[in-house]
């Protein structure tokens, strides 16, 4: 029979995983966990180091949630200009094949990039946020993309379910 870990062993655990990942302060970050609930506190030196963090804490087992209240320090040398990150994410775009970056639209305040504007595909929306989140200066990213399929295309869902099945279980 499963049993829940304690608070602390969850704490510990998550704690050893976010040290054995290079990306990662642990120094500058709080964990604490209750019934499952793990919340991530403190800084990091960028978003990735951010995202990199509340990832390997949903890895654990026992993890049910993550909560994340971390702030990015952007050090002195990674601080931009909204504007210049502006110009930055709008080029990141542009020079993404998966992004309709005609679709997208951002805006950036404060370290900030917000996406939005309607794509046909998710792969699509995934693109343009994966696009923007490593950038130099980003503190975080807000994606309002919404997926909105073209009107122009029916999809037999269930069939194209059925022959994906078929494929895969002739290999």
């Amino acid at each position: 029979m499963w049993q829940q870990k304690s608070d602390k062993d969850l704490e510990r655990d998550v704690r050893d995983e976010l040290a054995f990942d290079p990306r990662v302060d642990v120094k500058a970050i709080t964990v604490s966990a209750k019934g499952g609930v793990v919340t991530l506190s403190g800084s990091a030196p960028t978003y990735a180091a951010k995202l990199a963090a509340y990832h390997d804490a949903e890895r654990v087992s026992g993890v049910n949630v993550v909560v994340e209240h971390m702030d990015v320090s952007l050090p002195d040398m990674h601080a931009r200009s909204d504007a210049d990150l502006a110009k930055a994410v709008a080029d990141a775009l542009r020079w993404d094949v998966e992004v309709p970056h005609d679709k997208v639209k951002t805006s950036v305040r404060d370290g900030w990039g917000t996406l939005e504007g309607t794509v046909d595909w998710q792969y699509q929306r995934a693109a343009a946020d994966g696009a923007v989140r490593y950038l130099v200066g980003v503190k975080g990213v807000t994606n309002q993309i919404t997926v909105a399929p073209s009107s122009g295309r029916s999809i037999d869902v269930k069939q194209h379910i059925k022959d994906a099945l078929t494929r895969g279980a002739e290999t």
